[in-house]
């Protein structure tokens, strides 16, 4: 099944969006280690410990509900670029959210940055799997999919083992740590942003306009052989 999805999306110009979601949760795979991290500093009483870890969950909750609310009136299913655009800003939305807990001094500010951060993380995550369903021939959907979520929780799993082995083997902070996950959120947006504009030419919506194209040519061809 794997080698098929493979093959598919090797000669498939889509193929590289099914690495989108992955690197999205290799991006916001360490916010779980974060975040046990960061309710830890600045308190002695473990009862303010489980306080402030539910804050910061409750702040992930919500801005996972409202990011893909206020993403989907800007985007559009008949307009690919549109999702695609919406990608590349979701990861712009987790560089500053990392950024901001790198270097907020208040735990309010780290709340607010973390609602930042997954919004961001569930908009690349949703929109990336919108593009996936519009290209993906119905046969080889599910093949699709199961391969691309393969790839996102292995990522997920892998950043959150780096997260743990940065702070406690190399005993950097956790503020450090965001600071990393900023960096690389940075990476993947120019990443991303470089396959919108120079790797897919006129973006996703021309080459999905060809394939339309190709297949009506091609059921023009067979209409004629039947005739």
């Amino acid at each position: 099944m794997n080698v098929d999805s493979v093959n598919y999306l090797r000669t498939s110009f889509f193929g590289p969006l099914v690495f989108m979601k992955g690197c999205d949760a290799l991006v916001y795979g360490a916010s779980d280690i974060l975040n046990v991290a960061l309710s830890d500093q600045g308190i002695e009483q473990e009862d303010q410990n489980n306080v402030r870890m539910g804050m910061l969950f409750g702040c992930v909750g919500i801005g996972s509900f409202l990011g893909p609310i206020f993403a989907n009136n800007m985007t559009d299913m008949k307009n690919p670029n549109s999702l695609q655009l919406a990608c590349v800003w979701a990861f712009g939305l987790l560089g500053v959210g990392y950024l901001g807990i790198g270097i907020s001094d208040s735990f309010i500010g780290v709340c607010f940055f973390s609602a930042i951060r997954a919004a961001g993380s569930d908009i690349a995550w949703i929109n990336s799997e919108l593009l996936l369903q519009k290209f993906t021939e119905p046969g080889m959907l599910g093949r699709v999919v199961a391969l691309d979520y393969a790839i996102a929780e292995f990522s997920e799993g892998a950043t959150a083992v780096l997260a743990g082995v940065l702070q406690d083997r190399y005993g950097m902070s956790a503020q450090a740590v965001s600071l990393v996950m900023a960096a690389l959120a940075a990476f993947f947006c120019v990443v991303w942003l470089t396959y919108r504009y120079h790797v897919c030419g006129r973006g996703a919506g021309y080459y999905l306009a060809r394939e339309k194209e190709k297949a009506c040519s091609s059921n023009e061809e067979e209409d004629k052989l039947l005739s």
